[in-house]
């Protein structure tokens, strides 16, 4: 519940309930310790059907980090975290998403040999 007041209260504009409790999340996160804060945007999924020429996403889930980033001012809070913020287009196939995750991984000194087993140990979990 605490997470969806500090949502509700920073968001800028009214949207659905996943967003809000999003932006509650990141607002607790300005509270942690932490090295990395994580807010892909998600711009589509795999064709569920070949009938589709694409699916998208919601806009907001497609501009959450945009969002986010201008209602927590992460420098005025006086932060010292990387923002990690990868748009993925997941219709785009698995080798485009290992990409954006091997760029991640050089950004915070991580081998591509950690990434593969960490989207190979995701998507058994998925």
């Amino acid at each position: 519940p605490e997470l969806i007041k500090e949502g509700v209260e920073n968001i800028a504009a009214e949207t659905c309930f996943p967003i809000k409790v999003a932006h509650g999340h990141v607002m607790d996160m300005l509270d942690k310790d932490i090295d990395y804060l994580f807010i892909p945007s998600v711009v589509n999924f795999p064709n569920a059907s070949p009938k589709l020429v694409h699916s998208y996403m919601c806009p907001y889930v497609q501009g959450l980090p945009y969002m986010v980033r201008a209602v927590a001012k992460f420098a005025e809070n006086g932060k010292k975290f990387k923002v990690l913020e990868p748009a993925f287009h997941l219709e785009w196939g698995m080798e485009h998403l290992k990409n954006i995750f091997r760029e991640i991984a050089r950004d915070i000194g991580q081998t591509g040999e950690r990434v593969e087993k960490a989207v190979a140990t995701a998507l058994s979990a998925q």
